[in-house]
This record gives structure tokens, C-alpha cells and sequence, in this order.
């Protein structure tokens, strides 16, 4: 019985530890539309069609349940999370502010003819920055999801058809600037560390269950 106990923490425990509560990724893209006119606070020209951009998105507490959405709710769940959004264009450092408003919609279940599964944070800019909104979307053919729990979706670009960052200006929409996200790598939590932490958990285990097996039958 004790080592089937034993047994038990230690699975309990792989499992534990194989479990990611948050979530880093880099991307980054070209941009491919500028807009900027009064109201709008007057870009530096360092932002052009044609301009690299790099990002990080950090979101925490993925494994939340999520709110289903009012006008959705058996295919799309809200989150309003603590984490950020980061960007790199041009001469600018954007950032954002609070939390992450963040929109899962899986279209299996309420689009009989099929429509788009797919991943909306919006970021609202900090203070003093060109970014009163940072948008990051992923969207895909509704075999992309089978549920709208965050924890489902694939930070994988390769799972969908086109990705976006959209930042609009304060002034309103006389101010805006984007492009097609052309790449996408997790780096945290780390697959490779995360495997090794389970890997030493069940050594551990599988040592303390031998030791007690070994002194039953002594």
C-alpha cells in the first residue's frame, strides 16, 4: 500500500511540474501599413512600410477558466490577465500598461459552416508612449482549436493561417501602424527544463518506491 502511495506523489508530482501557469513568447514581423495624421502625435520617419519589428508577450495565469464571452458563450472565453506586451520598431521601445485583455474564440461550435478559431490580446500602451493600443492577433480555420481554454492554444505559427500586431496611436484611429507576424518562439516555460524537472522527480520516485519495495521483503 505504501508504495502504491508512493507511487501516486510521484506521478502527482510529474504532473505538477509539467504544468505551466505562464507563458513567454518572442515574434516578430514586417510592417506593412502606416497611417499617421493630426490628431496624432507625428512618427520620427524611423517607421516605415518595410520595417522590422520584435516583440515579447508574457501572460500569467493561463490555466484560469476564463469568462464565456455575452455574445458567445459557448465558443469564445474573456480573460483579463496580469502579464505584457513589448515591441521593437523603428527608434521606438513600446510597452504596455495593466492588464491583458485576451479573447479565445473556437468557431467549431458556433459556426456550422466553418469560420475562424482565434487568439486576441489587447494591450493598452503605457504612459508616454506612441501606443495607446497594442493588438496581437492569431487567426485559423476552425481546426486550429477544439476549446477556447487558453491553456489549448498553440503558440505555434505553423498552426495558423496569418498572425498580426496592430498598434494604434493615441488621437484615435489618424494614428496607426502593423504587419503579418512572421514568427513566433515560446521561451518560457522551457520544454527541455521542464522535461528534466519531471525526469528527476520520477528518478527520485522510482528510488524511494525500489528502497521500500526492497525493505518489505527484507
Amino acid at each position: 500500500m505504501r508504495g502504491a502511495v508512493a507511487a501516486f506523489v510521484v506521478l502527482s508530482l510529474v504532473s505538477l511540474s509539467a504544468k505551466a501557469e505562464s507563458i513567454q513568447i518572442r515574434f516578430g514581423g514586417t510592417i506593412n501599413f502606416v497611417s499617421n495624421y493630426p490628431p496624432s502625435p507625428p512618427l520620427d520617419g524611423s517607421i516605415q512600410t518595410g520595417s522590422a519589428f520584435t516583440g515579447v508577450l508574457q501572460i500569467a495565469g493561463i490555466d484560469s477558466p476564463g469568462t464565456p464571452s455575452p455574445y458567445n458563450p459557448e465558443g469564445e472565453l474573456d480573460y483579463s490577465l496580469p502579464g505584457s506586451l513589448t515591441v521593437e520598431v523603428g527608434d521606438y521601445q513600446l510597452s504596455s500598461a495593466g492588464l491583458l485583455l485576451t479573447e479565445v474564440v473556437d468557431s467549431t461550435v458556433d459556426s456550422p459552416g466553418g469560420g475562424l478559431d482565434q487568439l486576441l490580446v489587447i494591450a493598452t500602451g503605457a504612459d508616454g508612449s506612441i501606443a495607446s493600443s497594442l493588438d496581437l492577433t492569431l487567426q485559423g480555420d476552425s481546426s486550429v482549436l477544439s476549446t477556447a481554454l487558453l491553456t489549448s492554444v498553440p503558440f505555434d505559427l505553423s498552426r495558423w493561417a496569418n498572425g498580426d500586431l496592430r498598434v494604434i496611436m493615441p488621437g484615435g484611429l489618424s494614428g496607426k501602424f502593423g504587419g503579418p507576424i512572421e514568427s513566433i518562439q515560446v521561451t518560457a516555460p522551457e520544454p527541455a527544463a521542464t522535461s528534466l524537472c519531471a525526469l528527476v522527480l520520477a528518478s527520485a520516485g522510482l528510488a524511494l518506491l525500489r528502497r521500500r519495495v526492497l525493505a518489505g521483503l527484507g
